[in-house]
């Protein structure tokens, strides 16, 4: 059942704001009139920075991909069509829902953002939804080799392997960058700045520690484009919010407090229950972050300041990461359970599936919450049984597709944040 504009938080005032946006046709063009128009027309475009913050953190909710032009996983091949294939009912669960912050809703990782085709999904979520929302972009530790993406300040193609931190090997489609590289600094200066033009407000910097593992408030290249978008948006009214996915400690507290806030895994137990060590050694891999909110300095005390930190279910294409585990706890579908655990025993073996994962990701989501800090919810992300996706979508059509991990009792989960009401 649909919603009222009242059960999802709205005033008359941002009502008949979006419809005059709407009524406009017009769409934005990076730092054109239009821009402007809708970010008059959002009332979290100017808000300040803390109660942006907030947002993000309490009312925040990872929809991967949602406005790029691939058309999805869900559909077979990850190919570009203009649109995820599910498009329409991710924002029909997202007007059902309690998110307010679109986590990751425009996706780089190895392949440089499409701002035409951002747009006008852009464009397309605001006329289907008719509510406002704040959108997050992930600015990957991956940049593809095998893709042209023009520069038009310097009226040339962006040359990949020129933001390589090392010298990538023959045959590679993509490499680490590094913000010691010059090319590296003009690409992300360059695809921030016109995310910023088109609606972008929040900047999530992935594998901060690989991309900049010795910065410091002087010598970091990455705060200095920080503090320059950060100006950029003030000179056009927008509040920019960044967030440094597990940074390296080398720059100490000066450096951290450059980010708005720091992100990082919660790496849950197959139960969906949040172990109690900082080091992770639940999930295969020797190599994943320490849990921030359990880090300590030497003399006790917490290393990260908790009202900085967000946490989230991690994903990194393994049956042990978080999506996956989650997605195990509400699996209800016997040919997607027989796919699987066809492929490997391990894989959400009898005994793991129970009602649904609501219980324990409120359970994970009020326990961040308590100590002042944040939790994304999962409303569309990658798991480790490739190529399928976790998503508490709900689609009948897709009840006995066996590629597809639809969970018939997790809607619920992007309801645990409570509403909030543009302006409170």
């Amino acid at each position: 059942m649909r919603k009222s504009f009242r059960s999802l938080g709205l005033s008359l005032g941002v009502v008949l704001a979006s419809l005059s946006m709407l009524a406009s046709g017009a769409l934005a063009q990076p730092g054109g009139a239009a821009a402007g128009n809708t970010a008059a027309a959002n009332p979290y475009r100017h808000i300040a920075i803390r109660e942006l913050a907030d947002i993000v953190k309490y009312n925040g909710c990872t929809f991967d991909a949602l406005l790029d032009s691939y058309s999805g996983i869900e559909a077979g091949p990850d190919r570009p069509t203009g649109r995820l294939t599910l498009f329409d009912d991710y924002v029909d669960l997202l007007s059902r829902s309690h998110c307010v912050y679109i986590n990751r809703a425009v996706e780089t990782w190895d392949r440089p953002p499409d701002f035409a085709v951002i747009q006008s999904n852009m464009a397309a979520l605001s006329q289907r939804s008719a509510r406002p929302y704040v959108f997050g972009e992930f600015i990957a530790e991956s940049v593809p080799l095998n893709q042209t993406y023009y520069y038009p300040a310097e009226h040339r193609n962006f040359d990949f392997t020129q933001m390589c931190k090392a010298p990538p090997k023959p045959g590679a489609k993509d490499c680490t960058p590094s913000f010691d590289r010059p090319e590296y600094q003009k690409y992300v200066a360059y695809v921030a700045r016109n995310s910023i033009d088109i609606g972008v407000q929040v900047l999530l910097f992935g594998g901060v520690a690989l991309t900049d593992p010795k910065g410091t408030v002087n010598t970091s290249n990455l705060t200095k484009i920080i503090h320059e978008m950060k100006a950029y948006g003030a000179d056009k009214g927008i509040t920019v919010l960044v967030i440094a996915q597990s940074p390296s400690t080398f720059g100490g507290a000066p450096y951290l407090a450059d980010f708005d806030l720091i992100q990082g895994g919660a790496y849950i137990n197959e139960d969906g229950s949040l172990p109690e060590t900082a080091a992770v050694t639940n999930k295969g891999d020797a190599r994943a972050p320490a849990r921030k909110w359990l880090v300590k300095n030497p003399g006790g005390t917490p290393l990260y300041d908790p009202h900085k930190l967000v946490s989230e279910y991690d994903w990194y294409g393994n049956p042990l990461d978080d999506s996956s585990e989650i997605a195990c706890l509400s699996i209800k579908t016997q040919s997607y359970l027989d796919n699987i655990r066809a492929q490997s025993a391990a894989n959400c073996p009898e005994g793991r599936v129970v009602d649904s994962a609501v219980a324990a990701t409120r359970k994970t989501y009020e326990y961040f919450k308590s100590m002042g800090s944040g939790f994304w919810l999962p409303g569309r992300q990658p798991i480790g049984f490739a190529p399928w996706i976790y998503t508490p979508l709900n689609l009948e059509l897709y009840k006995q597709d066996p590629r597809f991990a639809v969970n018939f009792n997790d809607e619920g989960i992007l309801s645990i944040p409570p509403l909030r009401q543009p302006g409170r």
